[in-house]
């Protein structure tokens, strides 16, 4: 079976942590699958395409890679994957070219 391939991107997804309100999203530029994998403890084949929760262990990374603050008393926080259609990375693409 020949595997279809597309293209994702990788979010931030912001949460109330009382009334589960989305806050906000946050797209995460230059994101590297295998640092993530390494940080989340996910295996090498793993293309991470589902919801990671956030803790205050890999909050560390976000921290350090993307100068990211984190209020845990408040909020949650999540790795999320979002695909992205042709016609929207279409237009992404040629939005980067301007």
């Amino acid at each position: 079976m020949k595997m279809k391939w597309f293209r994702v991107r990788r979010l931030l997804r912001v949460f109330d942590k009382n009334s589960d309100k989305h806050i906000s999203s946050h797209e995460l530029p230059h994101f590297k699958l295998k640092e993530m994998q390494k940080v989340f403890g996910q295996e090498v084949g793993d293309l991470m395409y589902y919801v990671y929760p956030i803790t205050e262990k890999e909050a560390f990374y976000f921290r350090k890679k993307y100068g990211r603050r984190f209020h845990f008393r408040k909020y949650e926080y999540f790795l999320d994957c979002e695909r992205i259609s042709k016609r929207r990375a279409t237009t992404a693409h040629a939005n980067k070219l301007k």
